[in-house]
């Protein structure tokens, strides 16, 4: 008595063939809350007995996503092809979920998923929440990993064995393509897991593992690796001057004015305006660009005059988010640099 279709394609007609304009209309009137702004795609479902979607959200083509409640944060993005079904879930800021993803499995009473801020989900993976899942800030499943919080098929009455229990992935955790985790596991912050393992006991925070089962590779004292400040500086600057050619290979021109031992500035157009960006060591050394792209956020004296800063090791950031900011944030994170709004830190 409890069946729902797995593809629910009436509802994907209608409201889901309407403009996003209509279908946030329709469901306000259900008396979910959605921002102005958030876009649904064709196709999209939203079925729950509560529903958050913050600004600057979008769902995209053909998702469902049906349960108790439903929270997603302000700047998610939640690509095609999705479905999620359960009980409850919350999405933080700025998530990610990419193309094909699927959460659900059958359901307990405390069925959860969490998604904390920044974490990215990357494509065909499989979430169960069955018991709770919860999966902290800036961390990243690799592609076609799955997480189970439950795991029977064979009779417990015949002595086989059948779990459920939560999952627990810390902040800034990395489970590389193919992860496989399997019920009760705790993941510490910081940990890396190795593409391809078999997660079946809990790994200790700030650590390497991998295999199957996986194991401790490298314990906290020595993972990640320690970098002084000259090699941090050195990194800044190729990352730096890697940037500036993608810039110009995708149509931007890009020139280096000034490659100096604690400076680099570049200057480049943007939708046909000049731009420029400063690169530097020590925010005191910073001259009057519009981007700043400093180790540490300078004190307020130097924000006068920029339309952003940017923090590389606190990952925090000051000001607009126009083109330009976004385009160097978005090539800063495939080194791992991510950054929040001071207010939202």
């Amino acid at each position: 008595m409890f069946d729902r279709p797995n593809i629910p394609v009436k509802d994907m007609i209608v409201p889901g063939l309407l403009p996003s304009r209509a279908q946030r209309a329709i469901y306000r009137r259900r008396g979910y809350r959605i921002a102005a702004d958030v876009e649904l795609a064709p196709g999209v479902v939203i079925e729950a007995d509560e529903v958050s979607i913050g600004p600057g959200s979008s769902i995209g083509m053909g998702c469902v996503l049906r349960g108790r409640s439903i929270v997603i944060g302000r700047r998610v993005q939640i690509s095609a092809f999705c479905i999620f079904e359960g009980g409850d879930f919350l999405i933080g800021d700025d998530t990610r979920v990419r193309e094909q993803v699927f959460v659900g499995g059958p359901l307990m009473p405390d069925s959860r998923l969490e998604l904390g801020r920044r974490v990215h989900v990357f494509h065909a993976c499989f979430l169960n929440p069955s018991r709770p899942l919860s999966i902290g800030d800036d961390s990243c499943i690799g592609g076609r990993s799955s997480i189970f919080t439950h795991g029977s098929w064979q009779s417990i009455l015949k002595g086989y064995p059948v779990t459920f229990e939560p999952i627990s992935i810390g902040r800034e955790v990395w489970l590389a393509w193919h992860s496989f985790v399997i019920p009760g596991v705790v993941i510490g912050d910081g940990a890396t897991i190795g593409a391809g393992s078999v997660v079946n006991r809990s790994i200790p925070a700030r650590t390497l593992a991998a295999g199957v089962p996986a194991s401790v590779l490298r314990s906290a004292d020595s993972w990640p690796r320690s970098i002084d400040d000259d090699r941090r500086w050195e990194i800044c600057r190729d990352v730096t001057r890697l940037m500036s050619a993608y810039f110009g290979e995708h149509g931007a021109p890009v020139r280096l004015v000034q490659d100096a031992p604690d400076r680099l500035q570049l200057a480049l157009g943007v939708d046909g305006q000049p731009r420029e960006i400063e690169v530097v060591r020590d925010p005191a050394v910073a001259r009057g660009s519009d981007l700043l792209v400093s180790m540490c956020l300078p004190a307020g004296e130097l924000l006068r005059g920029r339309s952003t800063c940017l923090g590389l090791l606190d990952g925090r950031r000051v000001g607009q988010r126009d083109a330009l900011s976004r385009e160097v944030e978005s090539f800063w994170g495939r080194y791992g640099v991510r950054f929040l709004d001071v207010d939202e830190a």
